[in-house]
């Protein structure tokens, strides 16, 4: 998965790491990691993943589970609910 910050900053919880505006992450197939926002601006993360990412619970249950296509569909809901036009893909 790459992770590109577009604003605000979080904490890597596993790296101890503050990744800030411009910030880049590459995390590999298998990785595990947690993080939360810091500061007070809005955290906005453009993430680009190929295949499948698991959301873990504390107690190490799989609590969601995205792929593109669950994402995708997720998008085309958020545009139908805020009467968005979605954007054409190419």
């Amino acid at each position: 998965m790459h992770a590109f910050n577009v604003s605000g900053s979080r904490r890597l919880i596993e790296a101890d790491e503050i990744v800030g505006p411009g910030g880049y992450v590459y995390e590999p197939a298998g990785n595990v990691d947690s993080w939360m926002a810091v500061g007070d601006e809005p955290v906005v993360v453009h993430i680009v993943s190929f295949g499948a990412m698991e959301y873990i619970g504390t107690d190490g249950e799989v609590t969601r589970r995205d792929t593109p296509s669950s994402l995708y569909d997720t998008y085309i809901r958020f545009c139908t609910d805020n009467n968005l036009t979605p954007a054409v893909l190419r």
